[in-house]
């Protein structure tokens, strides 16, 4: 890279790749976007005498390339996403499989490029990139949409300026607002939760994902709802008790007797919209008993109960309730005596007439 035959060889390198992106065989497409990351290697601007190179934008002009590469691929996945998303029910099989090769391709250069460690090469790519990573997640081919969750995680877990993270999570909040497919919005949910993980020291980027996940918790879609609680489970660890106790105060009261009566003179919608209402509220108090599988702070007893207490529930928030119950009965059998000592009967009893007998292996 460093001889003066590098230069040419780059410049081959990138053009043999852009024209393969969306070649017909998956081996030459990867191959094609591993080209693509190395060519990026070999022009992007590298940390030198310990100072920090700023991150690379499409608007900075020390970021373009004499190889196009800064200029071809932001350009390709605007093109790639428009067509993807407006592409039309009479698409023939034949173009809609170039379509999605050429998607492809793309997706392999940032697998490859967090694979080789060079995900701060294609770091000014990554903002503008996310909307069609996260759409692909919505297509009915299996192996595609596999292509796409592999480079999703990948990005969340290699990535290391805080600045880039940033834009990335303000991308995925954009498609959270905006996208209609739960599919989407789900595989938004869980980039978040990776994000999260890999910046948990990174205070500021952390609380705006925890409040990502705690609004998504209210998403129509009860798959989406439900896998916001469990990313917020594993993230509340790392968050002040002020948070968690917040989580359990939204609990919903025990429904008091004609509750259900008086449902029927809501319209269809309005019931919808308070299931889903409730439904939040029962999940945002889940993570808080999930977020501490094994271990017994002060809350946990108030937390369960307030779980346990819901008993004539509609079907879809009595699963989440018994579900949840179960986990923390199972995760907490080793510790099971020390439940019997420090809480109330009555909480006791709740919990168990709401999990009947638990075992670890049940």
């Amino acid at each position: 890279e460093q001889t003066w035959r590098g230069g040419s060889v780059a410049k081959r390198l990138a053009e043999s790749s852009r024209s393969m992106l969306g070649g017909s065989s998956k081996t030459v497409r990867e191959e094609a976007g591993k080209g693509m990351v190395l060519v990026s290697r070999f022009t992007t601007p590298v940390l030198r005498d310990g100072t920090d190179v700023p991150v690379p934008t499409f608007s900075s002009p020390g970021f373009n390339t004499p190889f196009g590469v800064a200029e071809f691929l932001p350009n390709l996945v605007s093109q790639l996403l428009t067509e993807y998303a407006s592409k039309s029910p009479n698409m023939t099989e034949q173009e809609e499989t170039a379509l999605k090769n050429r998607v492809e391709g793309v997706l392999y250069y940032f697998i490859h490029s967090c694979r080789l460690g060079q995900s701060s090469s294609v770091a000014g790519f990554m903002e503008n990139s996310i909307p069609l990573l996260l759409t692909v997640q919505e297509d009915g081919d299996k192996e595609f949409v596999y292509v796409g969750t592999m480079a999703l995680e990948l990005i969340a877990t290699s990535l290391r300026q805080v600045a880039v993270a940033e834009r990335v999570c303000q991308s995925a909040e954009n498609v959270l607002n905006q996208s209609s497919s739960w599919r989407v919005r789900l595989a938004a949910v869980n980039l978040l939760r990776e994000l999260g993980h890999s910046f948990a020291l990174e205070s500021v980027l952390k609380d705006k994902i925890v409040s990502l996940l705690d609004k998504s918790m209210g998403d129509t879609v009860p798959e989406v709802r439900q896998a916001a609680c469990l990313s917020l489970a594993g993230l509340l660890r790392t968050m002040p008790e002020t948070v968690v106790k917040d989580l359990i105060a939204r609990a919903p009261k025990p429904r008091r007797r004609g509750a259900k009566a008086k449902q029927a003179d809501k319209t269809e919608e309005e019931k919808a919209t308070a299931l889903v209402n409730r439904h939040a509220k029962v999940l945002a108090v889940a993570a808080a008993v999930l977020s501490c599988p094994t271990s017994l702070p002060d809350w946990m007893a108030d937390a369960v109960t307030a779980l346990s207490s819901l008993i004539d529930e509609e079907p879809m928030i009595r699963t989440s309730i018994t579900k949840t119950v179960g986990d923390f009965r199972k995760s907490h059998q080793d510790v099971w005596d020390e439940v019997r000592a420090t809480w109330a009967d009555d909480q006791l009893r709740l919990v168990q007439e709401m999990s009947g007998f638990q075992s670890y292996f049940s």
